[in-house]
């Protein structure tokens, strides 16, 4: 019984330990201008949700082959982080990739209150499609997440991209028309 009362008092100790550690670097973060406790170091893993959306939602009026299908892994401490994502488009009768996309930078999340974050980055991102081609160039990117708990979230944002493409030259504003839908692990 004596040791047993040694093992919770050891406990005890360090749960106040451990939480006055957390809570000053909680404090610190905050003085940084970023709040949420949860994403700190967490990856978040997310993925584009239109194709979806686009059989849940009436008369399919969702467009639920816009965006880049990705596969994107993002990680932040405190404010800034890295994103990288992946993407294939294949054809269901033959498994031949049409298009295949990958993209790597760095992000930025600002909260602005307990459930929205104001997210932008710029990455370097090459996308290769048997129709379009081949497009290598940068990614600058804006976007809103909302959070639904400290797990789910669903953000959408938009991008303008500029590079060099098989015919020249290319740059495009692409409008935020897909939906990302993240958990944090």
């Amino acid at each position: 019984m004596k040791r047993f009362n040694e093992i919770l008092m050891v406990i005890g100790l360090f749960f106040v330990f451990q939480t006055k550690a957390y809570s000053e670097s909680i404090v610190k973060l905050k003085k940084q201008g970023y709040v949420d406790p949860y994403d700190y170091g967490r990856p978040i893993l997310g993925f584009n949700v239109n194709t979806i959306l686009g059989q849940i939602i009436p008369f399919n009026k969702l467009l639920s082959n816009t965006g880049d299908p990705s596969l994107t892994l993002r990680q932040n401490f405190g404010k800034y982080g890295y994103r990288v994502g992946i993407g294939i488009i294949a054809d269901p009768a033959t498994f031949e990739a049409n298009s295949v996309n990958f993209n790597l930078g760095y992000c930025k999340q600002i909260s602005l209150d307990k459930r929205f974050n104001y997210i932008t980055g710029l990455e370097l991102k090459v996308v290769s499609t048997s129709n379009r081609g081949t497009f290598v160039g940068i990614s600058r990117y804006w976007g809103i997440e909302y959070k639904f708990n400290s797990i789910v979230s669903v953000s959408t944002e938009m991008s303008f991209r500029a590079g060099a493409t098989d015919f020249g030259s290319g740059i495009s504003l692409n409008p935020p028309m897909s939906f990302i839908c993240h958990f944090r692990l």
